[in-house]
């Protein structure tokens, strides 16, 4: 039980038979056995990109991100998103202070979220969070793909 929070990007795969250029060949498989999935029906494939336990500054970025609502729904995010993500956390990292990040990236408290202190933690996460988000950009795929963050506990 706790702040589960995972970074995902969901890609509309729909084969459509008009469209020779952009095919796409769905492979469904469930260890050799059986399954009810039919790959001619497929429309969407999501991806896990990354996932947090309890980083709780983080979660406070994407709740503001998405108007203070937090309820769990998937937040959509943007490339200019991402990259004005980056910015902040690269500095308050390259700060190491804790006014900095009390003020750039403040952790928030909630039901089960973790520790709210500027702590060991809190910059191993950061730093973690730096290099995914980072491998984000560097991989952005634009059309028929989103990406969003969605939280759970």
């Amino acid at each position: 039980m706790g702040l589960d929070q995972y970074i995902n990007r969901k890609s509309y795969i729909q084969n459509w038979s008009f469209d020779k250029e952009n095919k796409y060949e769905v492979v469904v498989t469930n260890n050799g056995q059986p399954t009810h999935i039919k790959k001619d029906k497929v429309t969407y494939v999501t991806e896990e990109l990354g996932y947090f336990r309890k980083f709780n500054a983080l979660h406070n970025w994407f709740v503001q991100l998405a108007d203070g609502r937090d309820e769990c729904q998937e937040i959509i995010f943007y490339e200019e998103n991402v990259d004005n993500l980056l910015l902040t956390m690269k500095e308050v990292l390259i700060s190491k202070r804790e006014d900095i990040a009390l003020e750039m990236f403040p952790p928030v408290s909630g039901f089960f979220f973790g520790s709210i202190q500027i702590d060991e933690w809190y910059w191993n996460d950061l730093e973690s969070a730096i290099k995914l988000f980072q491998e984000i950009k560097d991989e952005w795929v634009d059309g028929r793909t989103t990406y969003y963050y969605q939280a759970s506990w």
